[in-house]
């Protein structure tokens, strides 16, 4: 470990796991799966502007991750760009509070225009400052320390969040509408600025950068051969596409189980939280596991217990059985935000690491963007046991993928050097 590292880790993954929780927990006073998607259907009743909540989310966050690469690589400090970045993931909160306060003001249709804008200003922020945090974070945090810091962070991130959504839920529901969206999107706000201040107390050591590092056409010519020639990374990649596909039915759970099997809305509320609490517990145990063993044994771990919740959910004789399904994805969800955001560092030389986090990004996001179409095509013109069954076959792939087509690059042996090399 460099010694300018282990001088400032501790403070470093004390400020970096700050920094998440914080920002967590503002983000459960906007969550893009439950207030966000309540906030629009006040405002109009399309289902296709409610979806779309979630796709421009997955979208920022992934597609501009390689189009930062080539830069990022020639910083000697990524931090600086970090700080700059962020800016435009944050302040949209702002513009969002302003445009609930005042849509008596605005009217519906300027409002749902403003507020996409804005939306859609955050997500591609958060894109667009990714490659460059997640490349600050391997330089800062070592490799056997980073799989623990990812789960701490999130578990952090998990039992703040969950309060917040908690005093939300009460925020909505004890205020008129749309002063109640303006207060929880006002501490978003309030929340996220202040886990930038921890942000801020990074220390980053500067890092000599090769100044004839590849751009322009040269840069995206290199993708294909690095893919060629780094097998275990295009395994992970494929890996990480093969459990996108293995999970697509996870978002059909409630509503199989309440059409089937007669669950009520607190007993879908107890369904959430037993998935919310197992994933909590898990964030903080799999990271310490992957430094420890390797992150490839986390992701078999999100693998097979996709195919397990799967297979539990397709063949379930009573809505009871829902509870281990939900406690299943917690694990399964956890294992894998800590073994994606800890394994690329894994299988990235240090100096193409931006490189490597885009490429990933890239390919990973065009397998977000066709599941959930594959899957509710499934489900409409089949049933969801037909789909769960689907995804047990892909979940199962992932695992094989993994098992015998992925080793912890950390143990492997050195490779021998070309003859003479040694002179």
């Amino acid at each position: 470990m460099d010694a300018e590292v282990r001088r400032f880790l501790t403070r470093n993954f004390t400020v970096g796991v700050m920094d998440g929780g914080f920002f967590f927990l503002g983000l459960s006073f906007a969550s893009v799966v439950t207030v966000l998607p309540l906030f629009v259907s006040q405002l109009t009743s399309s289902p296709y502007l409610i979806g779309l909540i979630p796709a421009i989310q997955t979208m920022g966050w992934l597609l501009p991750q390689l189009l930062t690469a080539p830069l990022v690589e020639r910083l000697p400090r990524k931090k600086p760009f970090v700080m700059l970045m962020t800016l435009n993931e944050r302040w949209p909160f702002i513009g969002m509070a302003l445009v609930a306060y005042f849509v008596p003001q605005l009217g519906a249709s300027l409002a749902l225009t403003l507020f996409f804008t804005l939306h859609i200003l955050r997500c591609f922020g958060a894109g667009l400052t990714a490659t460059a945090w997640q490349d600050m974070v391997g330089k800062v945090i070592p490799a056997n320390r980073r799989g623990l810091f990812f789960g701490l962070q999130s578990g952090v991130g998990g039992l703040l969040g969950a309060g917040g959504a908690i005093l939300a839920g009460l925020i909505l529901q004890q205020q008129p509408f749309a002063l109640n969206f303006a207060i929880c999107f006002a501490i978003t706000a309030l929340c996220v600025a202040f886990s930038m201040l921890f942000l801020a107390l990074t220390h980053e050591p500067t890092q000599a950068v090769n100044p004839s590092r590849v751009t322009g056409r040269d840069f995206w010519r290199r993708l294909p051969r690095i893919l060629g020639q780094n097998r275990a990374f295009r395994n992970f990649i494929v890996y990480r596409i093969l459990y996108i596909f293995g999970t697509t039915g996870y978002g059909f759970y409630t509503v199989y189980a309440v059409k089937e099997f007669g669950l009520n809305s607190a007993q879908a509320g107890e369904l959430t939280f037993a998935m919310m609490a197992a994933q909590t517990l898990t964030y903080p145990l799999v990271g310490w596991l992957g430094d420890r063993l390797g992150h490839h044994r986390v992701m078999e771990l999100a693998a097979a217990s996709g195919a397990f919740m799967a297979a539990l959910s397709a063949f379930a004789p009573n809505g009871g059985w829902f509870v281990g399904v939900y406690i299943l994805l917690g694990i399964s969800l956890a294992a894998a935000t800590i073994s994606n955001l800890s394994g690329v560092y894994d299988f990235a030389p240090p100096e193409e690491r931006a490189t490597y986090i885009g490429l990933m990004a890239t390919l990973v996001g065009i397998g977000s963007t066709l599941a959930p179409l594959l899957g509710g095509a499934v489900a409409s013109t089949t049933s969801y046991p037909m789909l769960f069954r689907l995804t047990i076959v892909f979940a199962l792939a992932a695992w094989a993928t993994v098992r015998w087509g992925i080793s912890d690059p950390r143990h492997a042996p050195a490779a021998p050097l070309p003859e003479g090399a040694e002179s």
